[in-house]
């Protein structure tokens, strides 16, 4: 079986998780616009997926 290491870029990881807490908050108080901040992130994160996360195989 092959392995592989996932590193995620630290800044982006704490900028994600603040995305995510956002998200939550929206939710509560307008739920149009959390859908519309939900669909930038994943929009985000699949243009620069490369940046955010590095996949390597192990070997």
């Amino acid at each position: 079986m092959d392995k592989y290491v996932i590193n995620i870029h630290s800044k982006k990881t704490f900028w994600f998780s603040f995305c995510l807490f956002k998200l939550k908050v929206l939710t509560i108080l307008n739920h149009s616009k959390a859908q519309y901040f939900a669909e930038w992130i994943l929009d985000d994160m699949e243009e620069n997926f490369s940046r955010y996360v590095k996949i390597k195989q192990k070997g």
